[in-house]
């Protein structure tokens, strides 16, 4: 039984693909108690877990296209990242393109105070000038 797909064409290729799709595990989550608005980094988007801890409602503007897609390692169209949002604070988190070009939000991007959220951003244009990704907006949980 082959571990790769047929399209695998060597043993470069193959590893290649292995390391695109390998997900590190020393992640750093960030927690935040800036006031609103926040610009999101790629570092925080790849941090795995964002929590806010603010007073008042907060809105969380996601990475720009063009930094998000150079912060990605080996970043392909078809490239994801999950993060989870976790909402501490004492209000409504807003999820927020902050009228970027190349940033599509699809789901409801408010999250009350004491719930966590699953976001998928997958990159749907990684050339120079024209980055792009859509961010699916997912799961809540309670905290």
């Amino acid at each position: 039984m082959a571990r790769f797909a047929a399209s695998q064409g060597s043993l470069t290729e193959a590893i290649n693909t292995l390391a695109d799709q390998t997900t590190a595990t020393t992640r750093a989550a960030t927690v935040n108690t800036a006031a609103s608005p926040l610009q999101m980094t790629a570092a925080m988007a790849l941090g795995g877990i964002f929590i806010t801890s603010t007073s008042g409602a907060f809105q969380l503007n996601l990475p720009v296209p063009a930094a998000f897609v150079a912060g990605v390692p080996n970043c392909q169209v078809g490239t994801t990242v999950v993060l989870v949002v976790r909402n501490d604070g004492d209000n409504t988190l807003t999820i927020a393109t902050n009228s970027v070009t190349g940033i599509t939000l699809s789901g409801t991007a408010t999250l009350a105070t004491t719930l966590g959220q699953v976001l998928v951003f997958k990159f749907t244009n990684v050339t120079a000038a024209s980055e792009a990704y859509t961010c699916y907006v997912g799961l809540k949980v309670a905290n």
